[in-house]
């Protein structure tokens, strides 16, 4: 995978179906209010992503094809909130205490610096989670098991994917209002595009 490559392709699938996208966007961003559509609605974006990626027509409504995967979207939602909440839980009880005794108040630093590592190291191994769920149809364990492998066999370009990326949503998230209407389905865009790459280099 070459993500300079990857990142262009998904700007051109974005530009091509910006109307669908960025209204998806902006009802997968406002359905978040109501937690329980969060999930699904976000999915949905994903589903957006992987037709455009296939060269299909995008449309608005493909948003609500989420909703279709309600039980999947949440069972990925619950799986990574645990993978986050409890091992970033037992890292702080593990090492604030003995850095705090021995350093005072400085000695909150390493406990809160391991958990941001332990955090950024799941995001970037569960990035094509959903993706591989979308594409090749897998629950949730599965599509998090999926990316994890995909990710340790390209992880120095998918390493540099997510910080381009940051970049790019820090940059454009500058934009008042519609920032966010862009990044969030450009994103999934490029992120979808990314775990097709990645797959097809592997056959």
């Amino acid at each position: 995978m070459n993500f300079a490559e990857v990142i262009k392709e998904s700007l051109g699938i974005f530009l091509k179906n910006i109307a669908a996208y960025v209204a998806g966007g902006f009802i997968a961003i406002a359905g978040s209010i109501f937690i329980i559509t969060l999930p699904p609605l976000f999915y949905g974006l994903y589903l957006m992503a992987a037709k455009g990626a296939r060269g299909e027509k995008v449309e608005v409504t493909d948003v609500f094809s989420g909703f279709s995967f309600f039980a999947r979207s949440w069972a990925y939602t619950i799986i990574i909130v645990l993978l986050a909440f409890i091992p970033a839980a037992a890292l702080t009880l593990a090492l604030a205490v003995p850095s705090v005794s021995v350093l005072g108040v400085v000695g909150v630093i390493p406990p809160i610096a391991a958990v941001l590592l332990y955090l950024l190291a799941l995001m970037i191994m569960t990035v094509y989670a959903i993706p591989l769920m979308v594409i090749k149809n897998l629950g949730a364990k599965e599509g998090v098991m999926s990316s994890i492998s995909l990710v340790k066999n390209n992880l120095g370009q998918t390493a540099l994917l997510m910080l381009c990326l940051f970049a790019i949503n820090i940059a454009v998230s500058l934009i008042p209002v519609i920032g966010m209407l862009l990044t969030r389905p450009f994103t999934a865009i490029v992120v979808t595009k990314a775990a097709m790459e990645c797959r097809e280099k592997e056959g």
